[in-house]
Formats: structure tokens, C-alpha cells, sequence
């Protein structure tokens, strides 16, 4: 009996003993593999930061690289109006732009108002920042908004259409120079102008953003004025200052303006008078000669009959 039971027990001890190297085995794997799996996840998070790291590196050429639309709106005042548009000129030809559109008002004889002026320019984009310096600096600036779009999205978008419009186009000349029967010449013709047409449309579009992109946009509006409005923030005193001497200034303006009109309207004034002054005298004639008709006494009444003696 005594012999079992010291069997039955070193059997029980070995089995503890197994169990026990086969759960410290698995733990040692489990850490292991745990250990393994850390260092693949920070291997991971190293790789990602560099590749932040490079592509912040690249963030300028990202940006040379895409298709950006710029527009500038300028609204200048200026008191000597010509000089101001001469050397406008001066500078567009300066930085190779070209005027799109002029609209000049106010140069007429019947105007009597200053001169305003709606150019818009087409600068190269690399000098538009050149150009809106040197033109802001010709005048008075009194508001000043750029705006830019980003059409990059779009512009890879017509260039992979048109890409797959070509491809098109040449797979269907093949087929027609295969084709035997008129009905498949027909059919592949019929193909062949729907991809011709889509296929301008979309160059059309890319010449426009092509455009757009390469020259950017300058819109200016001019004033001519004879006081240049202040641009930067005035005290109290200076405020005061400033809006009594622009009462006065309208005040002498509105005189000018009236002496200029008067001396200009006189052979229209003497016509007036002249005229004026003929009715009053045939007025006065006419008062006078009622006047003369009422004071003459009545004439006696003539008898039809003559009495007897």
C-alpha cells in the first residue's frame, strides 16, 4: 500500500511539474511575441514620422506643383488722373501683362464729375506680386482683396479624360480601318465624332485653365480725386481736422463749380433776359394804354329825331 501511494505521488509530482514548465513556456512565448509585436508597432510609428517629416519637407514643392487661379481687386484713388494711367501703361508692359478690358468715364465735355476708370489686367502669375506693389504705389489705396482657387482636383481630372479620349480614339481608327462591313463603319464612325467632340471640349477647357493659371487677374478700380482719402487710423483731434478741412473743400468745390456753371451758361442767361425783358416792356404798354382807355369820358348820344321849334 505504502509503495502505491509513493507512485500515485511522484506521478502527481510530475504531471504539477509538466503543467508548470508548459505555462511558464507559453508565458516566455507570450511575452516574446508581445515584445515582437511592440516593436513592429514602433517601427510602424517611426516610419509614419519620417514620413511626416518628408512630406512637410516637400510642402513647398507640393505647392509649386498645384494649379492655383489668382485674382487681385485694387480700388485706387489718384489726383492726377492722365500721369496715373501713363504709368499704369508703363508698368503692365514692364511685367509682359496685357489690358483685358478698359472703361474710362468723366472725359466728356458735358461731364462735370471726376474722372473714374475700370482696367483689367492680365499679369504673369510669378509677378503678380511685383505688379500690384508697383501699381498700389502710383496711388492712394483704399481696399486691396486677393482671392485664390485651387482647380488642381479639376486640372488632373481633364488631363486623365483627355488621356482616355486619345486612347479611345486610337483603338477606334483601328477598328475602322478593320472593319469590312459598312454597318460596323457606320456604327464606329458614329463613336469615333462622339469622342472627337468630347475630346475638344475637354482641350477647350484645359487651354482656359491653362490660361487662368499661367496669367492671373487684375481688377482696378480708379478714382480721380481731389483729396486722397487717409488710409491709416486717425486720432480724435486728427478726425476733426480732417472732416472740417473736406467741408471746406466741398464748400469750395460747390463754389467753383457754380462760377464755372454761370460763366459757361451766360449766352443762355442773356437770351433769357433779353427775352425777359421784351415782355415785360410790351406788359407795361398794355397796362398803360387800359389804364388810358378808362380815364377818356363817354361821348354824348347822338338823337335820331330833331324837335320842332
Amino acid at each position: 500500500m505504502k509503495r502505491k501511494a509513493l507512485v500515485v505521488f511522484l506521478l502527481c509530482l510530475l504531471i504539477l511539474l509538466s503543467l508548470f514548465s508548459a505555462s511558464c513556456s507559453s508565458k516566455m512565448k507570450a511575452g516574446m511575441s508581445s515584445e515582437k509585436q511592440y516593436d513592429e508597432i514602433a517601427e510602424d510609428i517611426n516610419g509614419g514620422l519620417s514620413k511626416v517629416n518628408l512630406s512637410s519637407n516637400n510642402t513647398n514643392k507640393d505647392l509649386e506643383m498645384r494649379k492655383l487661379i489668382k485674382d487681385v481687386t485694387l480700388h485706387i484713388e489718384t489726383k492726377n488722373f492722365d500721369q496715373f494711367i501713363s504709368k499704369l501703361n508703363d508698368e503692365i508692359n514692364k511685367h509682359s501683362g496685357f489690358v483685358q478690358k478698359s472703361d474710362i468715364n468723366g472725359s466728356s465735355y458735358d461731364s462735370y464729375s471726376d474722372r473714374t476708370a475700370t482696367i483689367i489686367v492680365r499679369i504673369p502669375a510669378d509677378k503678380l506680386d511685383s505688379f500690384t506693389g508697383k501699381a498700389s504705389s502710383l496711388g492712394n489705396v483704399t481696399s486691396k482683396t486677393e482671392g485664390t482657387e485651387d482647380v488642381t482636383m479639376e486640372y488632373v481630372d481633364i488631363e486623365s479624360r483627355i488621356k482616355a479620349l486619345k486612347t479611345e480614339q486610337e483603338s477606334l481608327l483601328k477598328l475602322m480601318e478593320k472593319a469590312n462591313n459598312l454597318n460596323d463603319i457606320l456604327t464606329i464612325q458614329n463613336h469615333l465624332t462622339d469622342v472627337s467632340s468630347e475630346l475638344e471640349s475637354y482641350e477647350a477647357k484645359l487651354r482656359t485653365y491653362k490660361d487662368l493659371i499661367a496669367y492671373s487677374t487684375v481688377t482696378m478700380e480708379i478714382y480721380e480725386v481731389e483729396r486722397e482719402t487717409p488710409t491709416e487710423k486717425l486720432s480724435m483731434w486728427e478726425e476733426i481736422g480732417n472732416n472740417l478741412s473736406n467741408n471746406l473743400a466741398s464748400i469750395g468745390k460747390g463754389a467753383r463749380d457754380f462760377f464755372v456753371w454761370f460763366i459757361s451758361a451766360l449766352p443762355y442767361l442773356v437770351i433769357i433776359a433779353v427775352l425777359a425783358l421784351i415782355v415785360l416792356v410790351v406788359v407795361r404798354i398794355s397796362i398803360k394804354r387800359s389804364r388810358v382807355s378808362n380815364r377818356l369820358p363817354d361821348m354824348p348820344k347822338s338823337n335820331d329825331h330833331k324837335t320842332d321849334d
